[in-house]
């Protein structure tokens, strides 16, 4: 049982497009798994669910790290296993089982060693994106090969991701490659990190964006704070 995603963590400032992810959720995650929410202010706006218990829980955070560390500590209090997620991803009938049955494979091949188990998308980096090919051009049944196995990646961004409470490495309080540090910490504790077979739709950038100002706040406090770090992000 322990290997069972129990709950969902979303962070969220503007909820622009929340209301269409939790369609999503009611519509294609069971109704066991409990939803956690972190919001500034959505005071205005219905999140209630006719299936799933919804915990929304008012944050102070100011950045991308505090704010997931909040809401999933928060989880964690009752939860072993569960996803990290953006507010502007759209779940699809096959996303919820197909993650958690590659998480039952990766926790049956080498459960000491598994970090993040992340789902594809259209919208991310590196092996997460599905345009990512592998010099690969052959499509079958209109997907890459690799599409249909779990890779291994270094940095995996938790748009829609599995995580246990034993790998959990707080992020750091930054918005900018808040993700790709937390990742490097835990492969620093000997953690390795996964895409998965699963998919989600991501709007993207709605939160957080690009921002000139805060990466440099990121770059500036990597520097003064975890000098490592700031290397691998500069380089």
């Amino acid at each position: 049982m322990q290997n069972r995603i129990t709950a969902i963590c979303i962070s969220t400032v503007y909820a622009k497009n929340l209301p269409v992810m939790l369609k999503s959720i009611e519509q294609y995650v069971p109704s066991n798994v409990e939803i956690y929410i972190a919001h500034s202010s959505i005071d205005s706006i219905d999140y209630h669910s006719r299936w799933h218990s919804m915990h929304l829980v008012k944050s102070t955070a100011n950045n991308f790290g505090d704010a997931y560390n909040f809401i999933c500590q928060r989880a964690f209090e009752k939860h072993e296993t569960i996803v990290v997620a953006n507010d502007d991803i759209v779940f699809d009938p096959s996303t919820f089982s197909l993650l958690q049955s590659d998480w039952n494979a990766l926790m049956n091949y080498d459960s000491d060693n598994v970090g993040y188990l992340a789902c594809r998308s259209n919208f991310a980096r590196g092996k997460q994106n599905i345009r990512w090919h592998d010099s690969e051009t052959k499509i079958i049944n209109l997907k890459f090969n690799h599409e249909n196995r779990i890779i291994e990646t270094d940095i995996i961004a938790p748009i829609c991701a599995i995580i246990r409470r034993e790998s959990w490495v707080d992020f750091l309080p930054i918005n900018q490659y808040s993700d790709d540090v937390q990742c490097l910490m835990m492969a620093d504790k000997g953690l390795k990190h996964f895409v998965s077979r699963s998919y989600v739709h991501h709007v993207g950038s709605q939160t957080v964006g690009i921002n000139h100002d805060e990466y440099a706040e990121t770059l500036q406090f990597l520097r003064k704070n975890h000098l490592k770090y700031y290397h691998y992000i500069t380089a």
